[in-house]
C-alpha cells in the first residue's frame, strides 16, 4: 500500500486550483477501486524538473503567489516536492509557514503537509493539526481525515470519537461529512447502519449521499425513499429530500415533474410530497418557465406556487410570459401581476424604468385580447401613470 499512499492527495482537501488537474482525481479513482491508475510519477517527471533545493522551490512559488491562490501547475509541482517528504521534512516545513492564515498558497501548502503527515503517520497528523486548529482552521485536519478515513477508516473513527473540548469538538462533524459518502461508496445498503454504529455524525451525509445517487435512476431513488423510511422527521432527511428534488428536475425535468405530482409518490405524506414537488417545480423554472407552468393545475393549491412562477418568469421575460398567459388560458395570471406590479411602482417601492416596461409590455398584451377591461382599468391609473404607458419615448425603446 506504500507507494500508492505516496502519491495520493484527495481534491476536496486543496486549492480550488488543483481540480484542474487530472492526476489527483486518477489517483483517488485507484485509491478507491483498487483499479490501476497511469503512472503519475513518470508523467510529472516529464513536466517539471526538480530544483536542488526543494525548499528553496516551494518558497519561490509562495513568495510568488503573494497570498493568492496557486496556479494548477504551480500547485502540482508543489505536491511533486512534498509527497516525497520525509516526516522531518514535514514539520521543519510546517513550522515555516505563518499562523492564522486561511486562504492562498500558504493555506494549500499547509493541507499539502497535513496530508503528507497523514500518510506517514495518520494519528501523529490528527493530534497535531487537532492542536492547529485556532490558528489554522480546519483545512489541515480535513486533509487527515481524507487520508486516515481512505486509508482505515476504522482507526481514524475510532480516534475521531473521542470526546473533545472546543475547538476540537468539530472534528465529528468533519469526519461524518466526508465518511457519509464513503459509506455510500462501498455499500449505499449498510451505509446508515454503519454511520448509526461508528459515525453518528455521518447519518445527514449519508443521506445526502443517497440523495444524489437517487437522482440518477429509479431504482437508486426508490432506494433512497426505503432506507430512510423512519427518517422522514429528521432535519437531515428533509435537506436531502431537497437535493434529491432539484438535482431529479435538473437530469430529468418532465420525469421528475410526472412523478412527483402523483398523490403517494414514493411513501410521502401529502406535506412531504407538496415540499418535494415545490422543489422539483422550481428548479425546472430556472431553466424552463413554460414547462413548470404547464405542470401546474389551476387548482387552488397550486396558485401560491403558480403565481410565483409566472412572476419570475414575467420579471425576466415578460412578453414570453404574456404570450404563454394568452395561449394557455391564464389571461387572468398576468393581469393580476401586472396589476401588483402597478400598485409597485405608483407607491414609489420599485419605480425603475424596467419595471414601466414590463407593465406596458402585459398591458398591451390585454389590451389586445380584452379590450374593454382594459379600458376600465386603465381610465382609472393616475394620468401621470396613463402618459407613461403611452409614452412615445418608452415605444422607441422596443
Amino acid at each position: 500500500m506504500g507507494r500508492r499512499w505516496k502519491i495520493f492527495l484527495p481534491l476536496a482537501i486543496v486549492a480550488p486550483g488543483l481540480a484542474a488537474w487530472l492526476g489527483f482525481r486518477q489517483e483517488g479513482q485507484r485509491l478507491e477501486t483498487g483499479n490501476a491508475a497511469p503512472p503519475l510519477r513518470t508523467t510529472l517527471k516529464r513536466i517539471f524538473v526538480r530544483p536542488p533545493d526543494s525548499v528553496v522551490r516551494l518558497n519561490e512559488l509562495r513568495g510568488r503567489a503573494r497570498g493568492s491562490q496557486l496556479t494548477s501547475r504551480e500547485a502540482a509541482e508543489c505536491w511533486q516536492i512534498i509527497r516525497d517528504f520525509d516526516l522531518a521534512q514535514v514539520r521543519s516545513y510546517l513550522a515555516e509557514l505563518p499562523a492564522g492564515e486561511t486562504n492562498g498558497a500558504s493555506e494549500t501548502l499547509m493541507n499539502m503537509l497535513s496530508a503528507r503527515w497523514a500518510q506517514l503517520d495518520p494519528q501523529g497528523a490528527a493530534e497535531s493539526m487537532e492542536k492547529m486548529l485556532a490558528a489554522h482552521g480546519s483545512g489541515p485536519i480535513r486533509a487527515v481525515l481524507a487520508i486516515w478515513l481512505a486509508r482505515d477508516p476504522a482507526a481514524a473513527l475510532q480516534w475521531v470519537g473521542i470526546e473533545r473540548t472546543p475547538p476540537g469538538n468539530v472534528i465529528p462533524t468533519l469526519a461524518g461529512l466526508m465518511a457519509g459518502p464513503l459509506f455510500v461508496r462501498q455499500d449505499p445498503q449498510t451505509a446508515l447502519e454503519r454511520a448509526s454504529r461508528e459515525c453518528p455524525a455521518a447519518r445527514t451525509s449519508v443521506m445526502m449521499a443517497l440523495a444524489l445517487r437517487g437522482s440518477t435512476s429509479e431504482e437508486n431513488r426508490q432506494q433512497f425513499f426505503d432506507l430512510t423510511k423512519d427518517l422522514r422527521d429528521d432535519k437531515g432527511w428533509k435537506r436531502a429530500a431537497t437535493q434529491l428534488a432539484r438535482t431529479w428536475a435538473e437530469n430529468d425535468p418532465a420525469g421528475a415533474l410526472s412523478a412527483s405530482s402523483q398523490a403517494g409518490a414514493y411513501g410521502m405524506t401529502d406535506e412531504q410530497r407538496a415540499n418535494f414537488r415545490q422543489n422539483v417545480v422550481e428548479r425546472v423554472a430556472n431553466t424552463n418557465p413554460v414547462l413548470a407552468l404547464d405542470s401546474l393545475q389551476a387548482t387552488p393549491g397550486d396558485a401560491p406556487l403558480r403565481d410565483r412562477i409566472y412572476n419570475g418568469y414575467s420579471y425576466g421575460k415578460p412578453q414570453e410570459a404574456a404570450d404563454w398567459a394568452v395561449k394557455s388560458g391564464q389571461l387572468e395570471l398576468m393581469v393580476g401581476q401586472m396589476q401588483r406590479q402597478t400598485n409597485w411602482e405608483l407607491s414609489g417601492s420599485h419605480g425603475d424604468r424596467q419595471q414601466s416596461d414590463r407593465i406596458r409590455i402585459q398591458y398591451r398584451t390585454w389590451q389586445q385580447n380584452q379590450p374593454d377591461a382594459a379600458a376600465g382599468w386603465f381610465a382609472s391609473l393616475p394620468a401621470s401613470f396613463r402618459d407613461k404607458l403611452n409614452s412615445p419615448a418608452a415605444d422607441a425603446t422596443h
